[in-house]
Formats: structure tokens, sequence, C-alpha cells
């Protein structure tokens, strides 16, 4: 108990302290890592003493007199909870009430991963258990220099703060806890101030090898230009500028809209005010989230290229990649290896390590800097276990939610819920969005700044930044869009039957395609891919010399990871791109992704999605094909629209 203690003490003097107090107290975060260090305080009952009857300690227990029966209670989080409030109490005089005593309580008792709500029928043993309880109380107060005259914890608890302070538990309950770094020491007569002081020595260490009291990428402002001269011939566009002056406005945590079309630079506009809130608010990192694996992998490699450039690194940064198949990402597992060995080429890693004790489930969003899917965050506000470890995890950062108009209804009410809390947590957030509903976006203000008036919302201008603050501060300004900046992209609609629409495709492929070029064709459905895709094959693939790729989400994993890396080093912006190629796919090329097609023809879908799809056509500026130097998206309709038109499998979808 006292290891944990002194892990969330130091956690605290190394920055953390900021997340819970407003202005630099020491007292406080003493007492605060003297509540964390109660959280075992239950394992001294007989319920769970006994779970090891077979051991000395507890025949000696029994002779001395404590009393077991059948039925006491084993769950030491309850026992916590139903016998630390009391101690508190008593040691405050009563000025902690009871009930704030059991909230403070019910937040360190719930390190197991959930909070505890029945526990008055706890047994959790009287007489000699009580008083031991009292005198180990009693020892660590001692340790940590405290007087109970000066508790500062009597006011009633924010869930906020509860939430932080079963974050802060957990934390350090998982690096005190292993035994590695702090050997068990059984020696009844070691001196206790001396004990403290080898721990203190050995938390230090633990702390630094995780880079968990380094604040990341802060060692000096950047300019918005320096932070990309490793992208050839790069020039802050009007997006990038404008967001850059929104976020600069605050002082505050706040949200900050980015509307903007498709590959207009909304991820380094995102980076350059994550960077300038890093170093103004000392903030402890990021996490950027996306809709899919295949867009966290893909932007997984543009922020580790961003850290191993950025002119204000200082030393080793943690980088992590969190979705449900993050093991098998090559680069990840370079990263993971790199940390395990300790041994590598400081130039091909920049510097940059994922060490493996964040790589265990619900730990990575502790690391400073990550990136994977939205849902690792959506579980922090979701009845899951360690719920609020997550939302730890993300409490101080700048959390960036890249494709938010991707969502649907019950994803979007979860993500508003996240919005609220990443607010109160004292989180900023970043939006990006090409084709973002105007209800969606006040909603997300309206979560993250509760008491905001959305009369006094301005009109958003499109494209254009709207930011709040949790003051209820608003600003707005509109993005201008040079004449080079515009990219049109001619509609044409094809209103063809179902049984004919794969003929009609290839027709106009073949015609298309005759000088080369590389065309898309996606449709909604992984069915409808496999289909086409057959179908052009045999009907196109001996009288047309292509490359032909498939591409669907029910790929083994491995499969499709292979896939997706053939698909960036073909179509991305500096790929090899073939003479003639065609790409079938679903909606998993839809967003996030940066690649670049001549040609593209797509199934009826919603028209946010439609304009999503238009954003992988021209979206770099090449030498065009002959016949493709337009950009054209083909959109095959079902016939008889004016009626209720026969949409087959996509009606599920639309």
């Amino acid at each position: 108990m006292l290891d944990v203690g002194l892990v969330a003490h130091a956690l605290l003097e190394a920055g953390w302290r900021r997340l819970f107090f407003d202005e630099p107290d020491r007292q406080q975060g003493l007492w605060l890592a003297l509540l964390v260090a109660c959280h075992d305080v239950g394992k001294i009952s007989p319920g769970f003493q006994n779970k090891r009857s077979d051991l000395e300690i507890v025949q000696q227990q029994k002779r001395l007199g404590f009393q077991f029966s059948q039925n006491d209670d084993d769950d030491h989080g309850r026992v916590t909870l139903a016998t630390l409030p009391k101690l508190l109490t008593e040691q405050t005089q009563s000025r902690l009430s009871i009930a704030h005593a059991n909230q403070l309580a019910r937040a360190v008792g719930g390190h197991h991963g959930v909070f505890h709500v029945d526990f008055n029928q706890a047994r959790a043993g009287q007489g000699q258990w009580t008083d031991a309880r009292r005198r180990l109380v009693e020892t660590l107060r001692q340790a940590f220099g405290l007087d109970w005259s000066s508790f500062p914890f009597c006011a009633p608890p924010r869930p906020e703060f509860l939430i932080k302070l079963a974050g802060l538990t957990c934390l350090a309950d998982w690096i005190g806890s292993q035994e590695d770094r702090f050997p068990y020491c059984g020696d009844a007569d070691l001196d206790l101030d001396d004990y403290v002081t080898d721990r203190q020595q050995r938390v230090h260490a633990a702390l630094a090898e995780l880079h968990l009291t380094d604040a990341p990428l802060t060692a000096g402002e950047s300019a918005l230009e320096q932070l990309f001269t490793y992208l050839p011939g790069f020039t802050p566009n009007a997006c990038q500028t404008v967001a850059w002056e929104v976020a600069r406005r605050f002082d505050e945590p706040c949200l900050v809209v980015i509307e903007y079309p498709m590959g207009g630079g909304k991820t380094e506009a995102a980076l350059g005010i994550t960077d300038c809130w890093l170093h103004k608010r000392r903030l402890r990192g990021w996490y950027y989230a996306l809709p899919t694996q295949a867009t966290g992998n893909a932007m997984f490699e543009r922020l580790l290229e961003f850290i191993r450039h950025h002119p204000a690194r200082k030393g080793d940064v943690e980088l992590h990649l969190l979705h449900g198949n993050a093991d098998i990402n090559e680069s990840y597992e370079k990263l993971r290896q790199v940390s395990a060995t300790a041994v590598y080429d400081a130039d091909e890693h920049g510097g940059v390590r994922a060490s493996g004790w964040f790589t265990a489930r619900k730990r990575g969003l502790l690391a400073s800097l990550g990136v994977g899917t939205i849902d690792q965050a959506l579980l922090g506000v979701l009845q899951t276990r360690h719920m609020f470890v997550r939302l730890f995890g993300l409490a101080g950062k700048v959390v960036i939610l890249d494709e938010v108009h991707a969502y649907d209804t019950y994803t979007s009410e979860t993500l508003f819920r996240l919005v609220n809390w990443l607010g109160a947590l004292g989180s900023s957030v970043i939006v990006l969005s090409a084709t973002l509903p105007t209800d969606k976006r006040r909603a997300l203000l309206k979560a993250y700044a509760p008491t905001l008036d959305e009369s006094a919302l301005p009109a958003a201008p499109y494209p254009g930044v709207m930011a709040v603050g949790r003051s209820n501060k608003v600003c707005s300004e509109s993005i201008p869009i040079a004449e080079t900046d515009r990219r049109a992209v001619q509609l044409e609609l094809l209103e063809v039957a179902s049984d004919a629409r794969w003929e009609q495709l290839a027709a106009l492929l073949t015609a298309k395609l005759i000088d080369g070029g590389c065309a898309a064709c996606l449709v909604n459905t992984v069915s409808d891919a496999q289909e086409l895709f057959v179908y052009l094959k045999q009907r196109l693939g001996c009288a047309m010399e292509a490359e032909w790729i498939l591409v669907h989400a029910r790929f083994p994993l491995e499969q499709r990871l292979a896939i997706e890396a053939r698909i960036k080093a073909l179509f991305g912006k500096d790929g090899r791109r073939p003479h003639r190629a065609v790409v079938v796919a679903t909606q998993v090329m839809e967003q996030s992704l940066d690649v670049d097609f001549d040609l593209m023809f797509t199934v009826l879908a919603p028209v946010d999605l439609v304009l999503q799809r238009a954003g992988r056509l021209h979206r770099h500026q090449r030498r065009r094909p002959t016949g493709l130097d337009t950009a054209t998206l083909y959109c095959l309709l079902p016939p008889h629209l004016e009626s209720r038109p026969d949409f087959g499998e996509s009606e599920f979808i639309l």
C-alpha cells in the first residue's frame, strides 16, 4: 500500500497534479497519495486473509485472537468501501461526512475495475480487525508526514474528481504491484524511513523508464512551418493558418471544429493546434481517434513520421497504436521490439518507442501519445470494467476526433457523452470533418460546454473553424479557399437496372482506361464487391492488362493488412502508380486514406459518404492519363427513383 501511495505521489509531483488542482499545493498532493495508499485497507479482513488458509500467517492470526467465520467477505474492494469511510470520518473528527467519505472510498476501492455499491452487508471483521486497519491508516499518515487537522477533501467531491482519483489509484496500483520493481520485504524490523527512501528511488526509476514523468514534444513552441519541414514544399494553407489562429485565442480547455474539403490538410491543422497547446498549456499528450482499424493504421504511419521529425522533441517518446489488432501491425511491432531490447538505431526509430507495459489491455491510453480507433475512447463512457482508467488516460490531453460524420446514431450519442466527459476532465478536443451536419456540430459544442446558450452561436461558415471553451467563449472564422485549392468533380448519374449495372460499369472501364489510368469502384456490401470483382476480372481480365485489387473487411486480417499496404504503395501520394489498375472496394476505402485515383465509380450511398468517396478522386496534383484529366465520379442509380426503387442489399445500409 505504501509503494502504491509513493507511486501516486511521484506522478502528482511530476505534473499529473494539474489534473486535480488549479494551483500547485504539495500538501494536497500528499493527501491524495495517502487516499490512494488506502486502496487495499480491505485486505486486513478475515475473508481476504483466509484466501490462503494454508499459510502460517493465518494460523498466527488465529492464535492471536483474530476471529474468522464462514461468511466473511473475501472481496477486499468491497471491504475497503465498507470500512475506510468510518476510519476517515473518525480521524477527521467528522469534518468529513460519512456520505462524502463513502464517495472517496468507492473511488479508491474500485481499483479492480468496478465501483461497489452493495457494501452494507460486507462482513469485514470487527474488534482486532478494526484496530489493525486503524493502525495501518495511521502508519501511512505518518509515512507521508501529514496531520489530520489539515485534511483538504471535506467538501462534496465532484464526479470528475472521483473518476480521476479512481484512475490514479489504478495506475499507481499497476505500477506499484510489479514484484520485479518493488520486491517484497518481509523484515518486520525494517525502519520505515529507510523503506520510504529505498522505495522512492525505485518509483522514480520505474516512472522514468515508462516516460510517465515527461511532457512530450514541449521543449519549445514550434512555428507551423517548422513542424512539417519533412514534407516537401510544405507551406501552411488557409485551413491550417485559420485553425492555428483560432486555437491560439484560447487559454482554457476548448473544442475546435474544423470543416474543410477532403484532402485539404485538416490532419496537419490538427497537429499544429495540438503542438501549440502542448507547449502553451503543458498538456500530457494526445490521442488521435479514427473510425476504423485501416484508417488508424494509416494515421499511425503519418504520426510516427511527424514525431520523428518534430523540432521540439526531447528524448524518447511513447507512441502507441490502439485497436483490436494492433499487435500484428508491422510498424508498431518494430517499436515494441525496440523498447523490449533497448538496442536500436536512433536514426531509424527517431527516439520513438512503445514500452510493453502499455500494451496490456486498458493501459494504452495512459501513454503520452496514441492513435487508434474511436472505440478505445468510447469504452470510457460505457459500463465496462476500468472505464475510469480510460477516462483518466484521456484527461488533460488533446483528443482529435477524425471523420466524425461517419458514426451512426448510437455511436454518435455515445460520442456526445464522451465529449461531455472530456470537457469536465480538462481535455481539449479537435473535431475534423468535411461533411459534418449542422445538428451534429451543435450537439458536439453543447456536449463540451453544457451551459452554452445555443442561440448565441453564430452561423457556421463552410469551410470554417468554430471553437467553444469551457467558459462558453465562442470563436468562429471562415476559411478562404483560393482558386488553386478548388477541385471540381464532375458527377455523372447513370440510371441502370440492377441486373445490368456491372455490364454498364465494365463498358465504361473499357472505354475510359484505353490509354491507362487507375480506377476505383466502390460498393456498399461485401457480397457486391466480391460479385463485381469476379465479373470484371472475367470480362476484362484477358482483354485489358491491369492491376486487379479487391478490398473489403472480411479478408483474414493479415491478408487484409497486406492488401491495404499494397494499395498505399500503389496509390498513395508518392506511390508507384501502375499504368492501369482497377480497385473494387467497400466503405473501407471511403475516408482518411490518403490514396488517389484517376476515375471513380460508386453505387448510390448517403450523400456525405458519396462526398467522402469523391475525396479519393484527383486528390493530389499529378499528370493524368489521356481523357482522365477531369475528375469524374460516375454514380450508378437504380431506376424508378421517382417511386420506390429497388436498392437490393444496400437498402439495409442506406
